[in-house]
């Protein structure tokens, strides 16, 4: 006996539209970090969702004796926050944004440092040797993009494309 089985599946469809789903859902998960990122910078929170350590005393005079009019960590100017750039293409997106502090400690504020030197600025001494900087996470990592907070966006994100695929794998009736 012979039976009849109809399909409502169309995978040509899904092949045909395949690539376009994924560049898409790469390109909306970059600018996701991307936005969580400046958003944390400018709310004064780490990778995780965390309150940054508060400016000390001494930092805060230093920025203002520089000029500098921001009071949050990390956020002097300005000009680190706006620098932050996503570039790339269908195949490859790359998170950019411009170097910020220490030259003897790569990533000095991801980890935190211990400062060297007692600077004078604008005449005035300041007595920072020895001075434990504390780490400041503000740009994602491997880790950071797992966390919780990332991994709920990315759920919401995913739906959009998995209602998207659904789409592209069923025959159009008609």
């Amino acid at each position: 006996m012979l039976s009849k089985v109809k399909t409502t599946l169309d995978f040509r469809k899904l092949i045909a539209n395949f690539n376009r789903h994924v560049n898409n859902a790469m390109e909306d998960y970059a600018k996701m970090i991307e936005d969580d990122t400046i958003q944390g910078l400018e709310t004064g929170r780490d990778v995780r969702g965390r309150k940054f350590v508060d400016l000390s005393s001494s930092a805060k005079k230093t920025r203002q004796l520089r000029g500098e009019k921001g009071t949050k960590p990390l956020n002097a100017s300005g000009a680190m926050k706006n620098s932050i750039s996503l570039s790339g293409n269908e195949s490859k997106y790359k998170l950019k944004a411009q170097s910020y502090g220490n030259n003897r400690v790569k990533n000095a504020h991801q980890q935190g440092y211990v400062t060297k030197n007692n600077p004078v600025i604008k005449g005035e001494q300041f007595f920072f040797a020895g001075k434990r900087i504390p780490a400041r996470p503000w740009w994602h990592n491997q880790d950071t993009v797992g966390s919780k907070r990332i991994e709920n966006q990315f759920k919401e994100l995913s739906q959009i494309y998995f209602k998207s695929f659904n789409k592209s794998l069923t025959k159009s009736l008609g």
